[in-house]
């Protein structure tokens, strides 16, 4: 039987260079985390914050744990390049 999965739960927060924080978004919409990445400039960030929540899952001892993928980068570029990763199917 083969398991469903509910989609990832997805946080985004970009940092800019002068004041700190711009926008942080979080949501199982993805389409709404590309526009939010598409929208800021690329001169305006410092970093970028992606962590993507999965549904809880077995591991090999039969504990159940939370599957998280999270990382900094510093480029659009690489922030899209690693949600692509992170939400393919």
């Amino acid at each position: 039987m083969e398991q469903i999965m509910n989609r990832p739960y997805v946080s985004l927060k970009i940092v800019s260079k002068e004041s700190g924080l711009i926008k942080g978004v979080a949501t199982r919409k993805i389409r709404r985390i590309y526009h939010q990445l598409q929208a800021v400039k690329n001169s305006e960030i410092n970093k970028i914050c992606i962590r993507v929540n999965y549904d809880i899952i077995t591991d090999h001892r039969n504990k159940k744990v939370r599957a998280i993928n999270e990382g900094e980068y510093k480029t659009k570029e690489e922030a899209w390049y690693a949600l692509q990763c992170f939400t393919e199917k």
